[in-house]
């Protein structure tokens, strides 16, 4: 037996551009991204956060004032600030005794945090101290490595 498909026809031109603009895309947009610093931020993560924004630059937003958030703790304002700026990623920054030089980066779904990953930077080397990465043009896909040398696993 066949499924049937209900799909509303627009009365108006209006509706028509409505169901054109949610219809699958052979090229998606692109996903717009807010930096977020948090209460207490170390010089590393700044630097660091400033380096991936301008990787990301002309979709992406860098919010000047600290804002007191735990994002594991509570989510809400989170979600509101990214449906605020119209952004699905985020990064965070934020740095205590317990946790130093900690990142939070996130994807939401539909102004709904989808997951989140806490990272805690080492060491790094920013874009000034390689030779020809000062100037970063616009469009650039770069690629970005993440190494871990402890790691361990805990079964509870």
């Amino acid at each position: 037996m066949a499924v049937i498909q209900r799909v509303v026809k627009p009365r108006t031109k209006r509706g028509k551009r409505i169901l054109l603009k949610k219809e699958p895309k052979i090229i998606e947009n692109t996903k717009h991204c807010v930096f977020i610093p948090g209460r207490k931020s170390s010089l590393l993560v700044s630097s660091c956060m400033k380096d991936l924004l301008k990787l990301k630059k002309p979709d992406a937003v860098m919010l000047t004032q600290k804002n007191d958030i735990l994002p594991f703790d509570d989510a809400v304002q989170i979600e509101k600030l990214l449906q605020k700026h119209d952004s699905s990623l985020f990064f965070f920054s934020s740095h205590n005794k317990k946790r130093p030089n900690n990142l939070v980066l996130g994807r939401t779904y539909d102004q709904h945090i989808l997951d989140m990953f806490e990272l805690g930077i080492e060491s790094y080397k920013g874009c000034s101290e390689f030779k020809g990465l000062s100037e970063i043009s616009a469009g650039v896909k770069p690629v970005l490595v993440f190494l871990v040398n402890n790691l361990t696993v805990i079964n509870n």
